[in-house]
């Protein structure tokens, strides 16, 4: 699905992409929890965890905004892990 996201500054941002269609492979660590609890702090990471990576495959990357510049991300997710 295509979300488009407009009026964002100037800067650099991580992006996280989260499946709603594909399971993640449970023995895999997640690498985004050094980089993502700092920033939300302990009480919101654990729940975003739960509710958006804990299950689903993810992807992160670190983007640069400029000015007046589209960016497109996306992810193909491939196969499923049950």
């Amino acid at each position: 699905m295509l979300q488009l996201i407009g009026s964002i500054p100037v800067g650099k941002y991580h992006i996280i992409i989260s499946s709603k269609s594909t399971n993640r492979y449970m023995d895999s660590p997640l690498s985004l929890e050094d980089v993502l609890e700092p920033l939300l702090g302990t009480t919101n990471y654990n729940a975003f965890h739960l509710f958006n990576l804990r299950y689903r495959q993810s992807q992160w990357s670190t983007i640069e905004i400029k000015k007046d510049k589209t960016i497109d991300y996306s992810h193909d997710y491939g196969n499923t892990y049950f």
